[in-house]
């Protein structure tokens, strides 16, 4: 990504857009002085918290919905890739920054939870 020439322009020495505070060791990329911008930045960092708490909280109301709790192992039946056959793959209930989610060992990424059951 490149930096624009207002970007440049910003990031000189001047007064910040914000609190109109002269920053003599330059200035974020948007004219911002240093306080102005670690003030943004621990406010994003609270709101992503917050949501990253919720996200966690609805997935573990997803799973307690289905009866299963976080690290249950759980199972389904899914088309094969290599033949006409159906296959049971299992997986670990996981619940993270994005809400509910299966692991499967082995395997890299996030699956959906829809259509898991519980292993008896």
């Amino acid at each position: 990504m490149r930096i624009t020439k207002q970007e440049l322009k910003n990031a000189e020495p001047g007064y910040c857009v914000i609190c109109g505070k002269y920053e003599s060791l330059g200035r974020s990329t948007i004219g911002e002085c240093l306080d102005c911008y670690n003030k943004a930045v621990l406010a994003y960092r609270e709101q992503r918290k917050k949501k990253n708490a919720q996200k966690k909280e609805e997935g573990r109301r997803y799973w307690a919905g289905k009866g299963i709790s976080p690290g249950d192992k759980v199972k389904r039946y899914a088309q094969s890739l290599i033949g006409f056959c159906v296959m049971e793959v299992t997986g670990i209930a996981k619940v993270g920054a994005n809400g509910a989610y299966v692991h499967i060992p082995g395997m890299p990424g996030q699956y959906d939870p829809a259509g898991w059951g519980k292993v008896e």
